[in-house]
């Protein structure tokens, strides 16, 4: 966890996080017809009530997103499994 830290800060430094806004797609639940009816009198007055059902509806969205951030983990990764090779003679920092 320490060597991760300390990876973390070099390499924030070295590979700053630079934010893009990208469209996204993605699926959220809703209620949609369902294709029946159901319907009540009263006296002279008819209701009618379309089904529903929930189910997935795809949107896009405009997100944010830090494009430096995969290679910067890479980064970060590659320098704590090294500084724990050189510590401890392993990838896990173990005594």
């Amino acid at each position: 966890m320490q060597a991760r830290l300390e990876c973390a800060q070099e390499w924030e430094i070295l590979i700053p996080p630079r934010y893009q806004q990208v469209m996204t797609t993605g699926q959220r639940r809703a209620k949609v017809p369902d294709g029946t009816t159901s319907c009540t009198t009263r006296g002279d007055t008819r209701s009618c009530r379309q089904g529903m059902r929930s189910d997935w509806v795809p949107y896009t969205d405009v997100a944010t997103v830090d494009v430096n951030a995969r290679a910067r983990n890479l980064r970060i990764a590659q320098c704590a499994h090294a500084r724990c090779l050189e510590a401890y003679g392993n990838s896990d920092c173990k005594t």
